[in-house]
């Protein structure tokens, strides 16, 4: 997490934290507790210019008491960064992190005027979101905002994020389910994001903006998905077969088969022919009639 540097101000002395997390915690205290109103959190540097602007109209045994409580609830809120890392380190990990607290995290559903329910309701992670993600380190931040502003101590914390790591520890060792697809290839990602829609695939907790972020969240959908190991595996499976099927039409576009008979001799000429010039029979044959054809013309 970005630290501040070279910008120590005297009213910031004493505060434990100066990362740009800190000042975006400590902005949200202070607007949460009443301590300042009309507060601009749209940024980190806004935050701590509030932060700033909030302990300079503090002095003396005033201003120790507001920077100490500060930091003690810093202390019992904020996980260290190092809870983070195997999220931080792994675009995968990261994207299934933020679709299982889409999912997992609910709230009670909200109550109509007349005593009706509605579902689904929102999640706590989703009531926490400031923008809607759109790539792994907005999804990163998103995730680390919600940890910052839970209502829960930081045992509970721990225990929540433990069990997530967990989680993700059994899915990340099975084979990935996506070995398939090359991500550095656009139309094979596009094909499989547009695959799992059409499929029934469970998508609405990501709105990909390009080939890249289809990829990851077409893999996050599958690891998410609650279903039994061997119905996920057939499904894969198919998902597999429909892929190679599009790749092999693709290979044969433009081109018509050519049913023949040539005699053992004549065979062996043209493996050898193939053979010397590092292709398959095909492409050596296509070779023979063209240079033969471009001799007559």
């Amino acid at each position: 997490m970005a630290i501040y540097k070279g910008t120590k101000h005297e009213a910031l002395k004493g505060l434990e934290g100066t990362s740009r997390r800190d000042f975006i915690f400590y902005a949200n205290l202070l607007v949460s507790s009443s301590q300042i109103f009309g507060a601009n959190t749209a940024s980190p540097e806004a935050c701590r210019q509030e932060v700033l602007n909030f302990l300079t109209r503090h002095t003396g045994i005033d201003r120790i008491e507001k920077i100490n409580w500060l930091n003690s609830r810093r202390n019992f809120s904020l996980l260290p960064d190092e809870y983070f890392e195997w999220i931080e380190n792994d675009e995968r990990a990261c994207c299934w992190a933020w679709g299982w607290l889409m999912i997992n995290h609910l709230n009670e559903p909200s109550i109509t005027p007349d005593g009706r329910k509605l579902y689904p309701p929102t999640t706590e992670f989703q009531s926490s979101l400031t923008i809607f993600p759109t790539n792994t380190k907005e999804r990163l931040d998103s995730i680390v905002h919600f940890f910052d502003t839970l209502s829960r101590n930081l045992d509970e914390k721990k225990e929540i994020i433990g069990n997530m790591k967990t989680i993700w520890a059994s899915i990340s060792n099975a084979p990935h389910p996506l070995r398939f697809i090359d991500p550095s290839n656009d139309q094979q990602c596009d094909w499989a994001w547009e695959y799992l829609q059409k499929n029934g695939a469970n998508m609405i907790h990501y709105s990909p903006i390009n080939n890249k972020e289809k990829y990851l969240s077409a893999v996050a959908s599958m690891d998410l998905a609650d279903v039994h190991r061997d119905t996920k595996r057939i499904f894969l499976m198919n998902m597999k077969k429909a892929g190679d099927q599009k790749k092999y039409r693709e290979r044969q576009a433009g081109k018509k088969p050519l049913n023949t008979f040539i005699n053992e001799d004549s065979k062996q000429k043209l493996d050898w022919l193939a053979k010397q010039r590092g292709q398959n029979i095909n492409k050596t044959l296509e070779w023979l009639i063209d240079r033969e054809y471009d001799s007559h013309i």
